[in-house]
């Protein structure tokens, strides 16, 4: 009786221990959960960058072929204007009169 109980005792301390390697090891199922995560977000980041990077080659694509929107884009950040063109500028209303 006394050999039954220690033989069943030692099968649940095994048993708990592999358990928790299981578990919690630096292999186990809690970090396996953690590293998938971990991959989920980076393959996240990796479809973003790629979105970007197609963004940024049709805009270098354009601005190697089409005249008109390197035209618009010189116009929008230098403040080009045309010949015989006016230009209208109004005061900007967060700034008090003077």
């Amino acid at each position: 009786m006394l050999r039954q109980r220690f033989a069943l005792a030692s099968a649940v301390i095994v048993s708990a221990a592999l358990i928790a390697a299981i578990l919690f090891s630096s292999r186990g199922l809690l970090h396996l959960r953690a590293l998938a995560a971990e991959q989920l977000a980076i393959n996240q980041r990796i479809a973003t960058r790629l979105r970007e990077n197609q963004l940024l080659r049709e805009r270098l694509h354009r601005l190697r072929t089409d005249d008109r929107y390197l035209e618009r884009l010189a116009r929008e950040q230098l403040g080009f204007v045309r010949p015989g063109e006016i230009v209208y500028r109004f005061p900007d209303r967060a700034a008090p009169p003077r």
